[in-house]
């Protein structure tokens, strides 16, 4: 490996999967520089780009630079960040890391005046190692990037090869019910199971397709390292030891604990009491309990199961849906846990039942009419780990 010149791990997990987790472990370690928040880099590259191989530097600049700001505003407001740097304004410094030098060097460029979006992401970290002050003056191994399943180019073969990929997987189920239950503090389900819904059900289900499918897809490379997320809590030790090994770097005490540019780091578990800097030994509880017709349509999706490798091959017919759907409208949820649907009137919770029990009824016809992908046109929307 040419240490002048960094070979790039992604992290491109399903949502809720301890992408988070990995890049916050390896933040530390003295071989690798970490991006320190959630970045869609290549929706970004295409967003400017469009079909053209390059785009402008000056645009990409803008484009990145607004991503990349929301994302680490998010990320200490809601994540569990030592307090201090929850407070810190975001365009002063952030641990050793400097974001006015960073901004004001992306904005010095000018030549050239276009880059590929390798090109581009290599001087976006290039930048962030001068301007971070444990790294400016040292080489490292790595630049490690969090970009997740859907916010990573797999069209793009050359930058699959060339590269190290992480993917920690969760069964799909799992995650989907994570990422879901905070939606609904939200959302009413007949606004969340609405076909149109640009980041509704019939969204999740194509995600969870396209990940699977992924996943299958390159499970075999050497270049991959799939790593279970139940193991991963079950003995994190060995598990981040196995990480360690794959990307050929030693194994520290720095990566026994989170941090984000340096800082304790706690996590972004829902429940307060996991977010520890630890790696927790169980997920979250469930505000939101998954229901009858959720499992099913997932079951009957056919995803790739890492962990047991195979596919999950049970399928309900027609009348088992529909009975599936018709018990979860009408018997199964209950208001007190759904608490946001009480502001629908009370005089019309009849209807309001109905009208969700004629939204499972599409989605079920979706399925069957093999139209599970009618919102593929959103599929480079900006997603949330």
């Amino acid at each position: 490996m040419n240490i002048n010149k960094p070979q790039f791990i992604f992290i491109v997990g399903a949502p809720r999967s301890s992408n988070n987790t990995i890049n916050s472990l390896l933040d530390n370690h003295p071989d690798v520089l970490s991006w320190p928040s959630e970045c869609h880099y290549f929706t970004i590259f295409k967003s400017v780009a469009g079909t053209n191989i390059k785009a402008s530097v000056q645009n990409l600049n803008k484009a990145f630079l607004e991503h990349f700001t929301d994302r680490l505003e998010e990320r200490l407001k809601f994540h569990t960040v030592d307090k201090k740097y929850k407070e810190i304004n975001i365009s002063s410094e952030l641990g050793e890391f400097d974001l006015n030098t960073f901004t004001n060097l992306l904005k010095s460029k000018r030549n050239p005046p276009t880059m590929t979006k390798t090109e581009h992401l290599r001087f976006i970290f290039e930048t962030f190692h001068q301007s971070h002050a444990k790294y400016a003056n040292k080489p490292v191994m790595y630049y490690a990037m969090m970009c997740t399943a859907r916010g990573f180019d797999w069209d793009d073969e050359n930058l699959i090869t060339e590269n190290q990929l992480i993917f920690p997987f969760r069964p799909h189920l799992d995650s989907y019910a994570s990422l879901r239950d905070v939606y609904f503090n939200d959302v009413t389900l007949n606004e969340f199971f609405n076909w149109r819904n640009r980041k509704g059900f019939i969204y999740w289900l194509n995600q969870y397709v396209e990940m699977s499918q992924h996943l299958k897809l390159h499970n075999n490379r050497q270049n991959l390292h799939v790593l279970s997320v139940a193991k991963l809590r079950l003995d994190p030790q060995n598990t981040i030891r196995n990480i360690c090994s794959f990307l050929g770097i030693s194994f520290t005490p720095e990566v026994t604990n989170m941090t984000m540019l340096g800082t304790p780091y706690g996590g972004n578990a829902r429940e307060q009491s996991l977010s520890t800097s630890q790696v927790a030994a169980r997920p979250s509880k469930l505000s939101h309990p998954l229901m009858d017709f959720e499992t099913k349509m997932f079951n009957n999706l056919g995803l790739f199961d890492f962990d047991n490798q195979f596919h999950n091959l049970k399928k309900y017919n027609f009348i088992t849906l529909l009975v599936s759907a018709f018990r979860t409208s009408f018997f199964q949820i209950n208001l007190s846990v759904f608490s946001n649907q009480k502001r629908d009137p009370a005089k019309l919770l009849l209807h309001w039942r109905i009208n969700l029990f004629i939204k499972f009824i599409r989605i079920i016809l979706c399925i069957r009419k093999c139209e599970l992908l009618p919102l593929t046109q959103h599929k480079n929307l900006s997603d949330t780990d």
